[in-house]
């Protein structure tokens, strides 16, 4: 395994090799690097496997935590930290979690109205190499879903097997955003004629299967996929839409030397081209791939080198009311180097919050509830922590912006 090309996945496994090494205590025990600062995370819900996302459903008086784990389960989490016994949702007999490589259940998502229709959607590895987007309903029981499955959409991945993506989440507008990522082609991040290495957009609420809105910026082009909401991008891990504005923010893991965090404002009608494999951040990767120039290219606002991390994961805003002085933050670590980041949506600063806890403690995806708190997953002993803040953050080091 080269470090240089290291990506999350990579950085799955390794984890979870190392995590047989340790004990419990090594991973209950806080080791926090460096000075302490005006954040922390206090544990939530233990007990998860290889928990890889964290949803909620959006409705105001629903406090229930959903946590997808890798082996295709779906465990709820009360609002005093229990977990309960029986999955919300099961169909690890239909997902390829066992292959080597970046597989297994990746995402899920709420309907805007799953208060009124019970409906909800996932996003997999199945058996046979195939990305799938599926939906799926509530029983009348609420801690338990039904097993029928609806799958709207397939995409073939490559034989490498990585670079899937996995994020689902709808946007203000209503419609579900995808973001599959390159298949482990880089040249796939600007083939058009390919889903992989996108960011794609689907109405899905009420539809059989789903449609293409027709607000889609490339639904009159001629050899553009018309899912298409945006293009070059490697493998996303994990975007999010700010409560408050409706931009649009995304992790994007690099492959070289560079790690990248995207941001499309909520007024943007599409179409941005992220660069990936032309350019990994703001340099050079392949100009062989009938390129654009670098200034026709959306620029991440940040990006950090290998001294820093490799393998980033994205965030959210912070919109809770429990921390006035968060308000506004945009979140985001690294999941190889356990570094934490703010982005202040107003000043522009990036802040760099240091490490948290040890060997062992590995974030791989943040959730957000309805009221704007903010929780983060340890991939290695499936815990959840929500996060604390414990005073103002300007003081903290500002680390140097690519653009705004």
């Amino acid at each position: 395994m080269h470090m240089e090309k290291r990506n999350v996945g990579m950085g799955l496994a390794l984890a979870s090799a190392l995590g047989l090494a340790l004990t419990l205590a090594v991973l209950a025990t806080p080791a926090r690097a460096g000075p302490p600062t005006p954040i922390d995370w206090t544990q939530y819900a233990v007990g998860f496997t290889q928990p890889i996302d964290i949803a909620f459903t959006g409705v105001a008086t629903d406090t229930r935590m959903f946590v997808v784990q890798r082996d295709g389960q779906i465990k709820i989490a009360l609002s005093n930290g229990s977990v309960l016994t029986d999955s919300f949702l099961d169909i690890g007999d239909i997902v390829d979690s066992e292959s080597t490589g970046e597989r297994g259940l990746y995402g899920m998502a709420f309907d805007p109205d799953y208060a009124n229709n019970g409906s909800f959607y996932v996003d997999y590895i199945d058996l046979d190499d195939n990305i799938q987007l599926s939906r799926f309903q509530v029983s009348a029981d609420p801690n338990v879903a039904l097993t029928t499955e609806v799958k709207l959409l397939t995409i073939p991945i490559s034989v490498t097997s990585q670079h899937n993506g996995g994020n689902l989440d709808f946007g203000p507008d209503g419609y579900l955003y995808m973001a599959p990522g390159d298949g482990g082609i880089r040249v796939y991040g600007q083939w058009t004629d390919r889903l992989l290495g996108k960011m794609l957009r689907l109405d899905v609420s009420g539809q059989p299967t789903y449609t293409v809105p027709a607000t889609n910026p490339f639904t009159q082009t001629a050899g553009v996929l018309p899912e298409i909401w945006a293009i070059g991008l490697r493998n996303p891990w994990r975007f999010s839409f700010d409560q408050l504005t409706g931009d649009l923010y995304i992790g994007d893991v690099g492959e070289g030397s560079w790690e990248e965090v995207d941001r499309q404002p909520a007024a943007s009608p599409g179409g941005e081209n992220f660069g990936w494999g032309c350019y990994e951040g703001t340099h050079v990767m392949h100009l062989d791939l009938n390129c654009p120039d670098l200034a026709d290219t959306t620029l991440p606002f940040y990006e950090y080198d290998r001294s820093v991390g490799h393998s980033v994961i994205g965030g959210y805003v912070y919109r809770g009311a429990a921390y006035s002085y968060l308000q506004g933050y945009y979140f985001f670590a690294d999941f190889i180097s356990r570094r934490f980041f703010a982005y202040n949506t107003t000043t522009h600063n990036v802040l760099n919050l240091g490490q948290f806890f040890g060997l062992g403690w590995m974030p791989v995806t943040f959730g957000q509830d309805a009221a704007g708190e903010m929780y983060v997953a340890d991939w290695v002993s499936g815990t959840v922590y929500k996060l604390v803040g414990m005073g103002p953050l300007e003081h903290l080091f500002s680390m140097p912006l690519i653009s705004r």
